[in-house]
């Protein structure tokens, strides 16, 4: 069955490398540049896992994921943040937000590979 991963990102860049490692592990992917925008995606969608970028053009990444973790259908669904500023008090509070887990850019691909399989199976 096909995974819907929902993508929060700003920077074509590193949106186009998501789709291009989701994709042949066989992810529809759904990206949402705006914090606005990852809004609307989830309130029609119900993607098996989030990648939510913090810094957004229009406000925290975080506020994504507090969205997420209030909707009782998505609220165990694995959500994978990642920011070019690691760790301190940004990791604590994408925690305290409800992330599942925490990347620092810039990614290392094969690991992210592997890290987004893993939540991939655990995905309900």
């Amino acid at each position: 069955q096909m995974r819907t991963v929902l993508t929060v990102e700003d920077n074509p860049f590193f949106a186009r490398i998501y789709k291009a490692v989701l994709a042949p592990l066989g992810c529809r992917v759904v990206n949402a540049e705006t914090v606005a925008r990852a809004r609307d995606v989830l309130a029609r969608e119900r993607p098996h896992l989030a990648i939510v970028d913090v810094r957004l053009p229009d406000g925290s990444g975080l506020a994504v994921i507090r969205a997420i973790r209030q909707e009782p259908v998505l609220r165990e669904m694995p959500v994978i943040t990642i920011t070019t500023r690691a760790g301190g008090d940004q990791e604590r509070e994408a925690f305290e937000a409800g992330t599942t887990a925490f990347l620092p850019k810039p990614l290392n691909i094969d690991d992210f590979k592997v890290f987004v399989s893993r939540y991939l199976a655990s995905a309900a």
